[in-house]
């Protein structure tokens, strides 16, 4: 296997993978351009000509390069940055899937932090379930090479709680089926009688329920059987 950063030339092999990773071209161009990256931050694992992981190193924080000054205690805020290290990180993490993408990625980092990062410098990894299928998996490879867990977040994700079947079924009263919920004939001595229902939603429970007559012509509310969603 050969481990090596690229030349300019090589950016869209880096980028693609030749077509075997996700493409960060668009990105890997704009880190390039504004000096937060450069090629010899960009490196490459292969072997007989195919690339079996990537990754790439940006710039973070810079001493040397502070934020904006802020109206708001600009000298505390600017001491305080000039004690801020020097800090890169990953980019563009990506492997061939099996085992043998994961081993050449977990060497490749290792040679690559340890070949283009300068000693002192910071070096950091993110990953998010959000963006990253494998979350689990870099978490363990970052791991095996080399890096410490130093912040864990928690994520929540939130939705209206008027689902897709509480659409189905306004949509569906609003179609007209509470016309079938009108008082059936009395039963027939000769048979039974098919007691029909209709979906109806209630504010009060905030759900669909099924409304249907029953004997004695009262009716009751069946939660939970309004059917499928569409």
């Amino acid at each position: 296997m050969r481990i090596s950063a690229i030349t300019a030339d090589r950016r869209d092999e880096f980028a693609t993978g030749d077509g075997t990773l996700p493409d960060i071209g668009p990105l890997t161009a704009a880190l390039w351009t504004s000096g937060d990256s450069r090629p010899q931050w960009c490196w490459l694992a292969t072997r007989r000509g195919r690339v079996l992981a990537r990754v790439g190193f940006r710039v973070v924080e810079d001493p040397d390069d502070p934020p904006p000054a802020s109206a708001f205690e600009p000298e505390l805020l600017a001491a305080a940055w000039r004690r801020v290290p020097y800090t890169v990180g990953l980019f563009g993490l990506a492997y061939a899937p099996g085992p043998d993408g994961l081993a050449a990625a977990e060497e490749l980092i290792r040679t690559a932090v340890g070949a283009a990062v300068e000693r002192g410098t910071v070096v950091e990894a993110r990953t998010n379930p959000e963006a990253h299928p494998d979350a689990a998996a870099r978490v363990e490879l970052l791991g095996q090479a080399g890096f410490g867990l130093f912040q864990e977040k928690q994520g929540y994700a939130w939705a209206a709680r008027r689902s897709r079947t509480s659409a189905w079924c306004r949509r569906t009263a609003a179609r007209g089926t509470a016309g079938a919920c009108s008082p059936p004939a009395p039963p027939s001595r000769s048979g039974p009688v098919t007691w029909p229902c209709c979906p109806m939603w209630t504010s009060t429970m905030d759900r669909c329920v099924q409304r249907c007559w029953r004997p004695g012509t009262a009716t009751m509310s069946a939660p939970g059987t309004c059917g499928t969603t569409d």
